[in-house]
Parts: C-alpha cells; structure tokens; sequence
C-alpha cells in the first residue's frame, strides 16, 4: 500500500518525488500554458484551469501533450 503525502507546492512535490524515485513523476505544464492563460484572464476576465487551457493548445495542435504526457 502506498503512503499519500500532502505537499504545499508544486516545488515541494517534485522534490519528494525526486529524492524518494530518482526522478519526479508530476506532469508540469509548458510554459507556453502559463502565458495563454494570462493571456486570456487579460482579454476576457475569465480564469480558465490550466489543464483547460493546455488541452485546448493541444486540441489545436499547438502542444505535443495528450493527457500530461509527451506524445
């Protein structure tokens, strides 16, 4: 049975991940999301998820992610 830890951040839990596997196992977004994210919250006032968001870039061929992981 695995152990469910709670972390603060997403620094935090890659870092466990890190030290515990040897690698981390979180999926982080491009960074590209992060900036149409913004983007968008300037130009409609709505605040869209970051999963939305990057599966929207996906869907119109503008990221190689299908479901977090590299296609």
């Amino acid at each position: 049975m695995t152990k469910s830890t709670r972390h603060n951040s997403i620094l935090e839990q890659i870092s466990y991940e890190y030290n515990e596997f040897g690698r981390f196992k979180t999926h982080i977004p491009s960074h590209t999301v992060y900036y149409v994210r913004a983007a968008l919250k300037e130009r409609t006032g709505q605040d869209f998820s970051i999963e939305d968001v990057e599966n929207a870039l996906v869907a119109e061929g503008m990221l190689q992610y299908e479901g977090g992981k590299p296609s």
